[in-house]
């Protein structure tokens, strides 16, 4: 027979703990799953409290979702600028120079009328301007565009991940050091 492994006892071992292969006594293999067993209820608490936490958990109170939130807004800012750009380049730029034919158009015209010394040659000058600037204004409120899809690349938001190996570590460490009796 062998004696109990535990220190200072004098009976004979009775079992084989399976976590530390150690010989010991009934009372002590007694001891040895009760002191196993206490070690359950923090596990669970803390199981209980990721539970609850992750159930609870929203992406707002995340500082992480601020910084996308952050990153969202200055998308937006960057999409609003570019298109304020596109209509000016486009549309408000383009205007200028019928806009600026027209009025040296009904300049001409109003110098005609307080006059009144319009002659055919006159009139089919500014027939033929209005007729151009008709034709630009027309133009312009017919631009056709071509668009190319706004391409976001799945890659411009990453997560690292670093933290969970830390967990894992911790975790075997803790498994490791669940039979504490076992390192008597």
């Amino acid at each position: 027979m062998r004696a109990c492994a535990s220190n200072k006892c004098e009976i004979s071992s009775c079992a084989v703990c399976h976590c530390c292969q150690n010989d010991l006594c009934l009372d002590h293999l007694k001891e040895h799953k009760d002191q196993l067993n206490t070690q359950l209820t923090p596990l669970a608490n803390q199981i209980n409290t990721f539970l609850d936490n992750l159930e609870h958990f929203t992406p707002t109170s995340s500082p992480s979702f601020k910084i996308l939130e952050q990153w969202r807004i200055a998308a937006h800012e960057t999409v609003e600028r570019f298109y304020e750009r596109m209509c000016n380049e486009l549309f408000e730029q383009k205007k200028n120079k019928p806009l600026e034919k027209l009025h040296a158009t009904r300049d001409r015209l109003d110098q005609l009328i307080r006059k009144q010394g319009a002659t055919r040659e006159n009139i089919d000058s500014l027939t033929n301007d209005i007729r151009l600037i008709e034709r630009e204004i027309n133009d312009l409120q017919n631009i056709q565009i071509n668009l190319q899809p706004l391409v976001i690349d799945d890659n411009a938001i990453t997560q690292s991940i670093s933290s969970n190996r830390q967990v894992s570590l911790i975790f075997s460490y803790k498994m490791r050091s669940l039979c504490s009796f076992c390192e008597m």
